[in-house]
């Protein structure tokens, strides 16, 4: 109930609901309306409504929930994916549709289900509307932002063409499915079920890919088989172009295991792929610990100021998250991981209160992480991570990242909802371009990150996949929760209501997207350059007027 009372109409009228100002009726009605903060009580009580100070704390607040999540997915989640493509061999592609596509997806289907959960038709339209906004977002803005952090990049064709016609897929099903007026379980079955058809089509384009670099390495194989290359001792630019010139041509595999990340070990025909991960992981490496063993003497003003800023932050992501990065490596703070890691978990999914009600499991948690931290302390050396901790920190550290970066994506949400409730935006147009910002602020930080760090195809992969994930998964799993409990539902998109004039306006902006950048990458031989990028951000402009303009005529009639 708090929930629905929540919006400007009632603020405005705060009287009618028994308060005495607006901020009683923000303290009493729109607490569960925010996820994490309520910023509208702390504007109403604490900044008395001032404009200035408004501003001031949206800039303060975006400022940093931006920061923490871009160093959260470029120091911690970033390198967890990299592991754990690389100790599950998969591709950079194969990655992004499966990793990146979870870390980036499941805040969106989080949403989708709250916010379709109910029987309603306005619960579902809205949720349509969320989705194919952040959709339409993410595969025009984040990917151009992609596309800029790489300076350009090649991506695989069929990964690229499977993504691209599986959405074409997927909004025409969506179309017909509204035009047919209602969904029955069957219906609801089918459309989730497309992917499933999707996720064989990645496992083809993965067997096709390592069949490639079998045969590739095969080729050579004779000449390289048995040679040892050390060029540890060698300057950093030529051990550089080195490990250029080698994993452009598949010639080996690098010990990750030595105190130098530049050891060329024996040529192992096995597993080709490892060298690109391991190259990338020690560009990285070198990048982050020149930075974080910068004198404090060399250092300008602006960069002391931000160590002493990021200090507690990174204090606190320290201990919850484990580094699997050796460039952040620390013995001494590595055994309490999995303890700080542990509350982060409960405190996430809500279950303090089973551990509250049960004491013992407290105990039993404490028992564990203890004899577990012992355990990392034995076996940890001081400045990397031991090789056999590598599996399980990669997924602790991917889980709790996650969970911090939609914590933090949480906390945005919150600042747009209070921005949507002062100025009384229409709930179409806020689940349309606020929400829909809101929801896909967490990808950007994600796959940005990726290609910051050379995993260019993985964040591109994994910009297409995540959002497929998210229709077909998000949107396909709150239709079948819905036709199970009802047998059918009504699903009109014709019934010339202002949300689903909407929903049909972007359904269709997103249909011409996609065919536009099939066709484009088919022309330019799967190259994305900035040429490109410039047309998707003047497309999702193009498309941002559209949905302003209908919305405002909407208001004014209204």
């Amino acid at each position: 109930m708090a929930d629905s009372l929540c919006t400007h109409e009632n603020l405005q009228n705060f009287t009618q609901f028994g308060c005495q100002d607006e901020c009683c009726f923000a303290q009493k009605f729109c607490g569960d309306s925010m996820e994490v903060i309520n910023f509208l009580a702390f504007y109403t009580c604490s900044f008395k409504s001032n404009i200035f100070l408004l501003l001031l704390l949206i800039i303060a607040a975006t400022w940093v929930t931006f920061h923490f999540l871009g160093t959260t997915c470029e120091n911690y989640l970033a390198p967890a994916l990299s592991v754990l493509a690389e100790k599950f061999r998969f591709s950079e592609a194969l990655a992004g549709v499966t990793l990146v596509a979870l870390a980036n997806g499941a805040p969106d289907i989080i949403t989708a289900f709250a916010a379709g959960g109910s029987s309603s038709d306005t619960g579902i339209y809205t949720a349509l509307g969320a989705i194919f906004g952040a959709n339409l977002f993410t595969t025009t803005i984040i990917l151009a932002g992609c596309i800029v952090a790489a300076s350009g990049l090649k991506s695989e064709a069929f990964g690229t063409t499977r993504d691209l016609v599986f959405f074409i897929i997927a909004s025409l099903f969506v179309l017909s499915l509204g035009f047919s007026r209602q969904i029955t379980f069957p219906g609801a079955i089918g459309y989730f079920s497309v992917y499933g058809i999707f996720l064989i089509f990645v496992l083809f384009g993965e067997y096709k890919i390592r069949k490639k670099e079998r045969e590739a390495v095969q080729r050579q194989s004779d000449v390289f088989a048995s040679t040892l290359v050390n060029f540890g001792d060698q300057g950093e630019d030529e051990e550089i172009n080195m490990l250029n010139y080698l994993k452009e041509n598949h010639y080996f595999q690098m010990d990750e295991c030595g105190e130098s990340p530049l050891t060329v070990q024996k040529f192992n025909a096995k597993n080709p792929g490892k060298l690109k991960w391991i190259y990338l992981r020690t560009k990285h490496m070198l990048h982050v610990k020149y930075l974080r063993q910068k004198k404090w003497s060399d250092r300008t003003v602006f960069e002391k100021v931000l160590f002493i800023y990021e200090f507690p932050i990174d204090f606190i992501r320290d201990f919850s998250i484990p580094c699997v990065d050796d460039s952040r490596w620390n013995r001494r703070i590595a055994p309490f991981n999995p303890f700080f890691g542990s509350l982060v978990i409960i405190w996430q999914f809500d279950l303090f209160r089973y551990f509250n009600d049960l004491p013992g499991l407290w105990v039993l948690l404490i028992i564990f992480c203890t004899g577990f931290g012992l355990y990392i302390w034995k076996i940890s050396h001081t400045h990397r991570m031991p090789d056999s901790l590598a599996l399980v920190f990669s997924i602790i550290a991917f889980v709790v990242s996650v969970l911090w970066v939609n914590l933090m994506a949480s906390i945005f949400q919150d600042v747009l909802f209070m921005v949507q409730i002062i100025s009384g935006l229409p709930s179409a147009y806020l689940g349309l371009t606020l929400l829909a910002w809101g929801n896909s602020v967490s990808d950007f930080f994600v796959d940005f990150s990726l290609s910051r760090q050379g995993y260019a195809q993985m964040a591109v992969s994994g910009v297409f996949a995540g959002q497929l994930f998210n229709l077909l998964v998000g949107f396909g799993g709150t239709l079948v929760r819905a036709t199970m409990r009802e047998g059918s539902i009504k699903f009109d998109l014709l019934d010339g209501s202002a949300i689903n004039d909407l929903n049909l306006g972007i359904i269709a902006f997103a249909l011409v997207s996609f065919i536009f950048q099939l066709v484009y990458v088919w022309m330019r031989k799967f190259s994305f350059g900035k040429r490109y990028a410039r047309f998707v951000v003047g497309y999702y402009m193009l498309f941002f007027v559209f949905v302003s303009v209908y919305s405002l005529s909407q208001a004014l009639q209204g």
